[in-house]
């Protein structure tokens, strides 16, 4: 549901300046490896 309303927002405002992302450890994942796995996403 986020990277949808993420990607909804990016779309159509256009003047949206910064968005701050939340995220936790998850599923023996830490912080900055589900950033990269989000970023690598197409």
């Amino acid at each position: 549901m986020g990277k949808v309303l993420l990607e909804k927002l990016l779309r159509s405002c256009s003047d949206i300046k910064e968005i701050f992302v939340l995220l936790r450890p998850k599923k023996g994942l830490g912080i900055d490896d589900r950033l990269r796995k989000l970023l690598a996403l197409p």
